[in-house]
């Protein structure tokens, strides 16, 4: 099977990512700050933990105007990444193309892929595995992967309005992460 020369240039893009990139595709963040301020704001006694942060990057002065928008990609433990992958029973060096609804079109009509991103490198950006509650939507792709039929039968029911309260019980009152699912 030949390829086209548009799928060669996603294929070698995808090879050369790297997660650490910046804006404009270079391999270097822009950045790399220190926090020097982690302040809670609310009472311990409160469900929210709401927090003022100071960061300082001591290379250079960075300079900003009203508008600007921050982006910070805080990195997770690599090995806790890797666990995951694996209770997931996936290959954390495929590469994997991620289309949301409302996709690109060609002139055509037809959807445009977007640039394929390694598996490890997609979940390690896009998803905290060692902190997040998962939700109901969470449970609803893991029961098309599961064989066990009680095991696909419990993840659909957390799924449907019926099994809601159990959902709440087994997810949010045991404070369950990714991970331990």
């Amino acid at each position: 099977m030949s390829s086209s020369p548009d799928s060669k240039i996603l294929i070698e893009k995808a090879r050369s990512m790297s997660p650490a990139l910046k804006c404009h595709n270079s391999r270097e963040p822009q950045h790399m700050l220190q926090m020097v301020t982690n302040q809670r704001l609310t009472k311990g006694d409160t469900d929210r933990d709401v927090r003022h942060f100071e960061l300082e990057d001591r290379r250079s002065a960075i300079s900003y105007q009203v508008g600007d928008v921050l982006e910070i990609l805080p990195s997770q433990n690599p090995s806790l990444v890797d666990d995951f992958i694996k209770r997931c029973n996936l290959d954390p060096d495929c590469y994997i193309t991620v289309c949301g609804s409302a996709q690109v079109r060609t002139k055509d009509g037809d959807k445009v892929p977007k640039d394929p991103i390694k598996l490890k490198t997609f979940v390690a950006l896009t998803m905290d595995v060692t902190s997040a509650s998962p939700r109901r939507y969470f449970f609803e792709v893991m029961s098309y992967f599961a064989t066990d039929e009680r095991e696909k039968a419990k993840l659909q029911d957390y799924t449907s309005p019926e099994g809601r309260g159990d959902l709440y019980r087994y997810n949010q009152n045991e404070n369950r992460t990714v991970l331990e699912f």
